[in-house]
């Protein structure tokens, strides 16, 4: 197991913590995504918000993961034509997104740069009032969400 408790002393137990988190953000360097995506509020208009993850065929460490952090394991729909395994995402809300990226941050490599932008995003929407965007937040949040795209290197939906 992954997130284990350790019986030793405690210099060993942040070392052991230290490796896991060091493990875990190089599973999601290469099996994780961050995205600024759309939604549809029932009590807000369109906006914005901050979501994470981790996709993969190996269940049990999605389960490790969800039972450190929390968020929502979901089956993937992988299509008719593929007969592969079945694959499997551990999804993050915002506030979960942005604790489990402060956690693995230390030893981010290649999503370094997207969690920075993802921080500075989810702290700003933070500071204001619920409901209370202006043409500033807006804007703000749109860049960010472009800048978060431009490094998937997708094309900009519209």
């Amino acid at each position: 197991m992954i997130f284990q408790a350790y019986q030793s002393t405690p210099a060993s137990l942040n070392i052991m913590k230290e490796i896991e988190a060091a493990y875990l953000a190089g599973f999601f360097d290469g099996e994780g995504f961050i995205c600024l995506r759309y939604y549809i509020g029932k009590r807000m208009p369109k906006g914005i918000k901050l979501e994470c993850g981790l996709v993969n065929t190996n269940l049990e460490i999605l389960v490790e993961t969800q039972t450190a952090f929390g968020g929502n394991i979901s089956p993937m729909n992988r299509g008719v034509f593929r007969q592969n395994r079945p694959c499997y995402q551990l999804q993050f809300a915002a506030k979960q997104s942005y604790l489990f990226l402060k956690t693995l941050y230390p030893y981010l490599k290649l999503k370094r740069v997207e969690a920075d932008i993802a921080f500075s995003f989810q702290e700003r929407k933070d500071k204001r009032k619920f409901g209370e965007r202006t043409e500033e937040d807006i804007a703000f949040e749109e860049e960010q969400r472009k800048l978060i795209v431009s490094l998937h290197g997708r094309k900009q939906r519209k």
